[in-house]
């Protein structure tokens, strides 16, 4: 710290020719007690901490007590410095408080200490003890330091030097001849006038002189300001405000590059015209400086943006400032206009027998104007408005009876105050202001809301209180961005049902109206969190007091939870629905992830956890689950390992409810993709436009420090989902653009066969890109954390959430349809059936007992399917079988594909290979070996799978024969004649458990080269966005019935027919991050007819395979013919 010293003997001598002030501001520094002292003190401190005045002794200190450094002094720090909290501890040390015994380490200043030091305190003073425990020099050796701020730097580099509050009478002059200085502070000293050498300090930017006694009689006075100033070239912002001055220093016009200047709470009664001069000034501070007008010169300040007035009575204005084009802010009083108006006048003012004319036009003319407040100025009409910027106008406290047209031109209007008016009408031409955001209405008189008040999309707060209004418009829905809608004391007899709508409304007070009923759907008001509350004193959620409510009751209203009401409103609306159905929910998932654990919480209403890796779902689990409300879903539990995922698209349903469940207290930003990522890719892919919630599992495990907020997982996810979908989007956009630049190319010239070809090749495309696009998922915004342990952390929100959805017209129409009564009892004759499954035949038998034919009893069978009764695909093939016990086909497929197969297959420990199977250990290992690595099935080990279902051997040829339909395996037909062991002999192969990767011998039976006469055709599939899980395996298994042998790999499947030979060759992106693909299939063959047929045959398979993916988007290349012959299987 640095200390600028001066003899004690050179002070008396400036405080004597500065007169009685000066000695009564060192006084007050030696003698001011810590309580009177105030916040701008403290800036002397002398050579030893108890040094006093001359011709002054210290008083004995009362025993007991200690004098101490006054609380409220200020440190030496930098004021500007962003450390100086950290510095205001002053450096000084501490006197024990009364009554305490001083520890070691709290020592005084040592009292043998020499006053005169290195430092350069004078040689030979001594420093005596004095009673309070402070040493104390002679008086006559007394010398004090004026406290320097350390120099901070500006954006320039410059030095910013704070000497505020130093009680100073001169500047020092090392300080005149300091460099680089670019800010001098100087405020709260006794400053008279600065010094000629001021001009010195060329680099300065910014002087604070205010609070001083700065000299200026008349207004040619440079007594206090010298001319010299005007070398200060750089200087950009003076504050002279407080100085008492009746005039301004001419030195300051001279400061022509002056941007900001404060003259406030001066004397100065007239501003100059000279102030022209600022052609720069983009500030000028005038507050309580006496002024009752401004001079017509300021029109040359073409630069200004602020003037400001308050604390002034302005009279007029000049008619100059409408040619100031800067002007954005002139803050003034504009009741001082009101002077002239008495209570004569103010009485025909108020009806309408003469207009306002006492507001100077020239405010109304501002082009760069942004805030008019005419607050309480008497105005009964305005004139032509030309603020063309205005973003706030305040006309409340007036006489106006409506709403002056002008206002309509106001483009960028924000927020228009019109509230304690005359108003009688409000006219529709309201509209028409698009731009605000505040309407403030309230205290007027009139009784209708046009409805042109739904236009105001950018609205936020509505405030029509204690009018006379009756009812409200239904077009308020389209106030989409409100959050406060008053309407107290008004004649509403009811609330519209779009007033529901408004879902970001966090206000809505409808205190004392004729209100009987509430809106039945007012609880999708979502942030309306609290009921008859404040917030900063002002009412804040829900207020419906003084309404003859008669629904809900008193007894539910008369709350501060909103919760009450809206469960008491959702009961009733469910109790009122009287065909609401059973809604289905995809619970989905990785393992392990919390999802059956919250599954049986929703149907039991009790925590049951599950035994980690031993209550692992297989493959689907469903759960009948009834709330409270009487709301009725079906639960499905799709297991979440890798081995169910190829068969869950079999139980996936567009009209249903996707519930993505990950585990919350394991989520890490870089899982995203395979925690909830991959999970929409396959509802894209399989059922694009599905409604999809997020829930985070296990909140109740959350690591966080004490004290610290629990970490909120909300906004990280959905950001994450955000970001998912606009990549998603984006890729197809790009494709979409591709595919149009190449069709414009084609346009408006003559297309030869296979120009027609491609272009009608590129339109199916287009195609399949519009329909995904116009088709996206529907995640809904809110992520619910919960915990399935015994505090049920978020359940019961979750249950709300899911019961809102339920009864939500837009999103599940078909949940709330009149389902006929003989539709329930068909229902219950098809589950008495037995068997695994039911032909269309049987099911259209039964369907005739009941009078149900044809058309309706395909309804009627998608309506089983929509509440999860049974399971039935309108696709061919599939669609003659019902599968009437969903349960049967998901334990025979559970049986096949295991999430512990290695388990299962463990010989000495199950007990059903040599019990069933009559496998011998060897046969057993080479058996399981084949399954394995190949995914080959035999007879024995099939019968050991499914050994429980105790099927006949004709029911297991039956389901040999059903299980290929569905793409997850294919069957060999077995030979009359064994010509190896049973257990070796595959009878069923599942393409998912292939692993061999060794293509050593693929090169023997296809080369790269073809031979000689062979013809080679090729078609590649391209997924440039996203390779589907399992297409592969899907595609191996579609093709089977159109080759003779083959050989399969892990990506790789060769085959044959009679005089063909086929590949197919899965490719994936080596890019990680990557997620596209291709698959190629190609055919290769000595007649090229033949080799051309087969290819057709088998694109169509591959073709027809891939409607079932409408979400997923590919492209075709065909290498080796002509487009045309493919188009249709395309």
């Amino acid at each position: 710290m640095k200390k600028v010293e001066r003899s004690a003997s050179n002070l008396s001598k400036k405080l004597e020719r500065s007169g009685s002030n000066l000695s009564r501001s060192g006084s007050n520094l030696s003698g001011k007690s810590s309580g009177q002292q105030s916040a701008k003190s403290v800036k002397f401190e002398f050579e030893d901490k108890g040094t006093k005045m001359p011709g002054k002794t210290p008083s004995p200190t009362p025993r007991g007590k200690s004098k101490t450094p006054s609380p409220n002094r200020k440190s030496a720090s930098p004021k500007n410095s962003p450390t100086a909290t950290l510095n205001r501890k002053s450096p000084a040390p501490k006197s024990p408080s009364p009554g305490r015994k001083k520890s070691g380490r709290e020592k005084s200043p040592s009292p043998s200490r020499p006053s005169g030091s290195a430092k350069g305190k004078r040689p030979g003073s001594s420093s005596t003890k004095s009673p309070s425990g402070e040493s104390a020099p002679p008086s006559a050796t007394k010398r004090k330091n004026v406290q320097i701020k350390t120099p901070e730097l500006t954006e320039r580099g410059l030095k910013i030097v704070d000497y505020s509050g130093q009680g100073m009478t001169v500047i020092p002059a090392s300080l005149l001849s300091t460099k680089d200085v670019g800010v001098l502070i100087l405020a709260s000293n006794n400053l008279r006038s600065l010094p000629l050498e001021v001009r010195r300090m060329k680099s300065l930017i910014k002087l604070d002189i205010s609070r001083n006694g700065i000299r200026c009689t008349h207004p040619g006075d440079f007594s206090g300001l010298p001319q010299e100033l005007e070398v200060l070239t750089d200087l950009e912002e003076l504050k002279i405000s407080e100085c008492n001055l009746p005039y301004v220093p001419p030195a300051i016009w001279c400061l022509k590059q002056l941007k900001v200047l404060d003259l406030s709470r001066n004397k100065i009664n007239i501003l100059p015209p000279e102030v022209g001069n600022l052609v720069e000034l983009r500030r000028l501070n005038l507050q309580q400086t006496n002024i009752t007008s401004l001079p017509p010169e300021i029109a040359y300040c073409q630069e200004l943006e602020e003037i400001l007035l308050w604390g002034n009575s302005i009279e007029t204005l000049p008619d100059t400032l409408p040619e100031m084009p800067k002007l954005r802010m002139l803050a003034l009083n504009y009741r001082s206009f009101c002077g002239v108006v008495d209570p004569y006048m103010e009485n025909l003012l108020k009806k309408r027998q003469i207009n306002s004319e006492h507001i100077p036009v020239v405010v109304f003319e501002l082009p760069a104007l942004e805030v008019l407040d005419l607050e309480s100025t008497k105005l009964n009409n305005l004139p032509d408005v030309f603020n063309i910027r205005l973003r706030e106008f305040y006309l409340c406290r007036n006489f106006l009876q409506t709403i002056p047209t002008t206002i309509y031109n106001l483009r960028y209007l924000q927020v228009l105050d019109m509230s304690f008016n005359l108003l009688m009408t409000l006219p529709e031409d309201i509209g028409r202001l698009h731009s605000l955001k505040v309407l403030r209405l309230n205290n007027n008189s009139f009784e209708r809301v046009p409805p042109t008040i739904g236009h105001l999309e950018n609205l936020i707060e509505l405030n029509i209180a204690k009018n006379r209004v009756r009812r409200l418009p239904p077009e308020i829905r389209g106030l989409t961005e409100l959050r406060s809608l008053i309407a107290e004391h008004n004649d509403l007899q009811s609330l519209p049902d779009e007033i529901c709508e408004l879902t970001n409304l966090e206000t809505l007070d409808v205190t004392n109206n004729a209100i009987r009923y509430l809106p039945i759907k007012l609880y999708k008001l979502v942030n309306l969190k609290e009921a008859h509350g404040f917030r900063k004193l002002t009412k804040h959620g829900l207020w419906l007091y003084r309404n003859p409510l008669e629904q809900p009751p008193p007894e539910v209203w008369r709350t501060e939870k909103p919760e009450n009401i809206y469960r008491y409103l959702k009961k009733l609306l469910i109790i009122k629905m009287e065909n609401l159905q059973r809604q289905k929910i995809l619970v989905l998932g990785n393992s392990q992830a919390g999802k059956t654990s919250l599954v049986r919480v929703l149907a039991q209403g009790k925590s049951s956890l599950t035994k980690a890796m031993l209550d692992r779902t297989r493959l689907l689990e469903q759960t009948p689950c009834r709330t409270e409300n009487n709301v009725a879903f079906m639960l499905n539990d799709f297991g979440g390992d890798e081995a169910y995922q190829l068969m869950h698209h079999l139980f996936l349903d567009r009209k249903a409810l996707a519930m993505i469940v990950y585990d919350a207290n394991t989520f890490r930003e870089e899982d995203y993709h395979h925690v909830i990522g991959r999970w929409l890719q396959m509802l894209t892919a399989y059922t694009p436009g599905i409604v999809v919630k997020l829930v985070g599992t296990k909140s109740d495990l959350l690591e966080h420090e004490e004290g610290e907020e629990v970490p909120n997982h909300s906004d990280v996810v959905c950001q994450l989902v955000k970001r998912h979908l606009q990549d998603y989007r984006r890729q197809h956009q790009g494709e979409l653009e591709a595919i149009q630049d190449d069709l414009a190319k084609l346009e408006g010239q003559e297309l030869s066969d296979a120009q027609e070809a491609v272009k009608q090749m590129l339109n199916t495309r287009k195609d399949r890109l519009n329909n995904i696009l116009a088709c996206p998922l529907r995640i809904l915004p809110k992520v619910c954390s919960v915990s399935a342990t015994d505090s049920l952390e978020g359940i019961r929100e979750l249950v709300n959430d899911l019961e809102h959805l339920a009864i939500d017209r837009s999103l599940f129409p078909h949940a709330q349809r009149k389902v006929p009564q003989h539709w329930h009892r068909m229902k219950s004759t098809l589950k008495l059936q037995q068997g695994y499954y039911l032909l269309w035949d049987h099911v259209e038998q039964t369907a005739a007992l009941f009078g149900i034919k044809e058309d309706e009893l395909k309804e009627c069978v998608q309506y089983y399917c929509d509440t999860g009764e049974v399971l039935w695909y309108d696709i061919p093939g599939l669609d003659e079988i019902l599968f009437h016990r969903p349960r049967i086909l998901v334990d025979l497929l559970s049986c096949l594909y295991r999430h512990d197969i290695e388990e299962f297959l463990h010989y000495p420990e199950n007990r059903v290979f040599y019990s069933k199977g009559r496998l011998a250990e060897e046969g057993f290992n080479v058996m399981r070996d084949l399954f394995l690595k190949f995914g080959q099935i035999s007879r024995p080990l099939l019968n050991c799978l499914w050994f429980h279902k105790k099927m006949s051997q004709d029911t297991i040829t039956d389901l040999l024969e059903l299980l290929p339909l569905l793409d997850l395996c294919y069957t060999i037909p077995e030979p009359d004649i064994l010509t190896v062991p049973l257990c070796e002999r595959p009878l069923m192969v599942l393409p998912f458990y292939n692993k061999d990767e060794d293509l050593t011998p693929l090169a023997a039976e296809w080369p790269e080269t073809a031979a000689p006469g062979e013809k080679t055709l090729k078609v590649v599939y391209h997924f440039p966005v996203v390779f589907p899980f399992g297409v592969f395996q899907k595609v191996s298994a579609a093709i089977q019935d159109m080759v003779m042998t083959r050989m399969d790999w892990r990506d790789v499947i060769y085959a044959t027919t009679e005089t063909e030979k086929v590949l197919l060759w899965k490719n994936l992106s080596k890019d990680a991050a990557d997620q596209a693909g291709t698959l190629m299939l190609a055919v290769r063959g000595t007649d090229f007819s033949l080799v051309q047929d087969l290819m057709q045959d088998l694109m169509e398979q591959v073709t027809e395979l891939f409607k079932r993916f409408p979400g997923l988007y590919y492209k075709v290349d065909v290498q080796g013919s002509s487009l045309d012959s493919f188009l249709k299987v395309m």
